[in-house]
């Protein structure tokens, strides 16, 4: 006899399994052409500083844009979901960068690579995971099923990430645009594949 399995258990289920298989599916890095070697004649060519140039997001797509709490050489970078009707219970994406970004946790207490600024992670194991694999960071955050309500896209940002400047680093003659190569949200329906728009970084 078929027994039906309730939505919260399924829900819970979906967001645990796509959170370990973003992790285990992290894609390669970006390229690092835009990058330039050191120069001799006495000018040194280190890079000092990151300059983050927002993207302009279509409609319906997610960006990641700069937090006010990002430095010179330790870029916060804040999702920002569509200003629609829609409404979520967590995401998840892989996002490369070539060798001369480092991914970093965006606060030094937090305990993982990703950090929570809307969803309800409730008690005990939370659905939340951040690491680095081939250049990439490979991040997701959830809800644990229908115990909260979806968060609405109109609350606004919903995670944070961090990247610094790798050490030796050298000035770009061209900006660097991280690169994300899988994207989901976990919506009442189930998996949504989603678009995130990425901008710009020079290292100066």
């Amino acid at each position: 006899m078929r027994k039906d399995i309730p939505m919260k258990t399924t829900l819970k289920l979906a967001s645990a399994t796509t959170l370990a298989l973003l992790v285990a599916c992290g894609g390669g890095g970006g390229s690092d052409s835009s990058t330039t070697p050191s120069g001799g004649g006495g000018t040194s060519n280190a890079a000092t500083k990151m300059v983050y140039t927002d993207p302009t997001p279509s409609s319906g797509q997610w960006a990641l844009m700069k937090d006010a709490a990002s430095t010179d050489t330790h870029l916060v970078l804040k999702l920002v979901p569509p200003s629609d009707a829609s409404s979520g219970f967590g995401v998840g994406f892989t996002v490369g960068a070539p060798s001369s970004l480092v991914w970093s946790k965006v606060a030094s207490g937090d305990a993982t690579m990703i950090h929570n600024l809307a969803y309800t992670l409730g008690s005990g194991t939370q659905l939340i995971k951040g690491v680095t694999k081939s250049g990439s960071l490979v991040a997701g955050v959830y809800q644990q099923g229908l115990a909260t309500t979806a968060v609405a896209h109109s609350s606004g940002a919903v995670a944070s990430i961090a990247v610094d400047m790798a050490s030796g680093a050298s000035k770009t003659t061209s900006p660097i645009t991280p690169t994300v190569s899988v994207s989901k949200e976990l919506q009442l329906g189930g998996m949504q594949t989603i678009t995130i728009a990425v901008g710009q970084i020079a290292l100066q």
